[in-house]
């Protein structure tokens, strides 16, 4: 049976002043606190080994059991008391309590002017949820004849107007999820029939202008639907448009996207960061991660996601230039940070990376490396979420078993692939193309043969980066240049 390290790893995703602040909360504390030492002794640990805990407490497993369980109250009591300070949603939470307190001590007067502060610190921040609790406490209270002759009505019609703002927000959520799904089964656009789904998603009168978000949080989120959507159209430049309007819409009123899980405006940078790459703005791109890199990286979350998320991106931009150096010394890091930051990545992420590798690994011609990361990757338990991603790690791993001339094996991967292609609706031109292409390598049995077979093959890939749905596969692994480093090996020369 696995140790369960949740204390574990609670104790040590630790900052130093949530450290400092537990050990002062616990000496405010009465009563026993064998729990400290139960602390330390964890703390000290580098790896977690549950069999050095119960001699803290002469064997008593329950004993142990109680203090582990104790401590981890203690221990969230602490993160809460210490975060609460700055969290938003704990404050407007403060300010609720506050008027119902105020309400119980028949204090109405400072009740009406805490529920004023209350409904104007919640609308300041766009927190409707809290807002509608706040007025629905002013609202029960006319019974108590505090509120003038015609107050209730207006009361009501302010009432309808936030949740006009609340379901419009939400409305906009909705459309945005969808994208998502349809982008997590679709991937980059690659057929026609992409543009008529799309259209349908955004068929909403909501989305034929920005002046129909009714708030902050609305507007940001109406853009980053036409962001998901250029993104997932593979314009590039008109990504990067959209996510400089959702930058301008959160730096002139930052409020409604503070103390949120998700950092909207480094998913905005980063947005800019990837198009910029992907169209060979790689000048700004480079500039873009600079700005990052000064900031200042606190909690736990933003190291493992910026962090990562930069490295990852210079990585991109490696590969974008084909330089083999780089990726070389790259590669370590990058794996080195998603063994590190397991679990704590976002899935869709965490696959685009160990796809990313692969290409890595095959530029630089370690076609062991390759193959082994891409059979970590057709075995990842997430990777049915992204079926772009694994209909490309099968074309690669083709070309990887070709690499290593493993010709024996190739006709049985071809056809397992090509099932796998028809039956995910995933064999378009470019997959029929490098398919055809790989079929017929083992009859080839001279240099002028191969030579001619490249040349065609380079010829035909060409013709595709013109096409306006084919083009998009070079999203995923620049195949061309890949054909013209075989070609120049070789000696061969292309067909211009």
């Amino acid at each position: 049976m696995s140790t369960n390290t949740e204390l574990f790893d609670l104790i040590k995703s630790f900052t130093k002043s949530e450290k400092r602040y537990f050990k002062l909360y616990c000496s405010l504390q009465k009563g026993s606190k064998l729990y400290l030492n139960l602390f330390h002794e964890i703390e000290k640990q580098k790896t977690y080994n549950q069999t050095k805990l119960p001699g803290l407490f002469n064997n008593n497993k329950g004993m142990l059991a109680f203090n582990k369980n104790y401590l981890k109250k203690i221990i969230f009591r602490s993160l809460e008391a210490y975060h609460s300070v700055k969290s938003i949603d704990a404050v407007i939470q403060n300010m609720i309590l506050r008027c119902k307190i105020l309400f119980n001590k028949a204090l109405y007067a400072q009740y009406f002017a805490s529920i004023k502060k209350t409904k104007k610190y919640a609308l300041k921040y766009e927190r409707f949820g809290y807002y509608l609790e706040a007025l629905e406490m002013e609202k029960m209270f006319i019974n108590k004849q505090e509120i003038k002759s015609g107050e209730e009505d207006m009361l009501c019609d302010e009432a309808a107007g936030v949740i006009e703002q609340l379901s419009n927000s939400y409305e906009y959520s909705r459309i945005i999820r969808s994208l998502f799904v349809f982008f997590r089964s679709a991937g980059t656009s690659r057929i026609a029939g992409h543009e008529e789904t799309l259209k349908s998603i955004v068929s909403s009168s909501l989305m034929s202008e920005v002046k129909m978000a009714k708030s902050g949080k609305a507007k940001m989120t109406y853009y980053r639907i036409w962001e998901v959507i250029n993104k997932i159209k593979a314009e590039h430049g008109s990504v990067i448009e959209c996510s400089e309007k959702m930058l301008n819409i959160i730096n002139n009123n930052p409020y409604p996207f503070e103390d949120f899980i998700v950092d909207f405006r480094m998913d905005a940078v980063f947005s800019i960061i990837s198009s910029c790459i992907k169209s060979g703005r790689l000048e700004r791109a480079e500039d873009e991660i600079k700005k990052i890199k000064k900031r200042k990286l606190s909690s736990p979350a933003e190291k493992s996601d910026i962090g990562l998320s930069i490295e990852y991106y210079q990585f991109e931009i490696h590969l974008k230039k084909y330089d083999i150096k780089k990726i070389s010394a790259s590669i370590p890091r990058l794996e080195s940070l998603l063994e590190l930051y397991k679990n704590k990545i976002e899935s869709d992420q965490e696959l685009m990376i160990h796809f990313k590798l692969i290409c890595g690994y095959i530029i630089k011609e370690d076609f062991q490396g390759a193959l082994a990361k891409a059979n970590f990757l057709l075995r990842h338990q997430l990777l049915v979420t992204r079926k772009d991603i694994e209909s490309f790690t099968r074309i690669l791993t083709l070309i990887i078993h070709y690499e290593l001339k493993n010709y024996s094996l190739l006709p049985y991967l071809i056809r397992s692939t090509f099932r796998f292609l028809v039956r995910s609706e995933k064999l378009f031109k470019f997959e029929s193309l490098v398919i055809s292409f790989l079929r017929k390598q083992p009859l080839v049995t001279n240099k002028d043969e191969l030579n001619f077979s490249f040349v065609t093959l380079h010829k035909e890939m060409r013709k595709l980066t013109q096409d306006n749905f084919e083009r998009n596969a070079f999203e995923y692994f620049d195949f061309v240049k890949w054909i013209q480093k075989k070609l120049t090996k070789n000696h061969f020369t292309a067909d211009k």
